[in-house]
């Protein structure tokens, strides 16, 4: 259990470069297509993570967090 919510948005690009090529939104009680725009947005290239983490964060249940992706949590 963590203490926030992960996200590893900020991290699309190293995963398609390990091969990964699909990803899961959880879905949220509110504000779930919010999440899945951003997703798309960054996917796309229309828009970089660190211009679409600020709008994340504001509709998370919790702090926006990816400290297992790094090994830190």
């Amino acid at each position: 259990m963590s203490d926030g919510c992960s996200t590893l948005l900020a991290h699309l690009d190293d995963m398609a470069d390990m091969g990964i090529t699909a990803v899961r939104i959880s879905p949220q009680w509110q504000d779930t297509a919010a999440v899945v725009q951003a997703f798309h947005q960054v996917l796309q290239g229309i828009q970089q993570p660190e211009d679409v983490l600020p709008q994340l964060a504001s509709v998370a249940p919790g702090k926006l967090i990816d400290g297992y992706w790094h090994g830190t949590a």
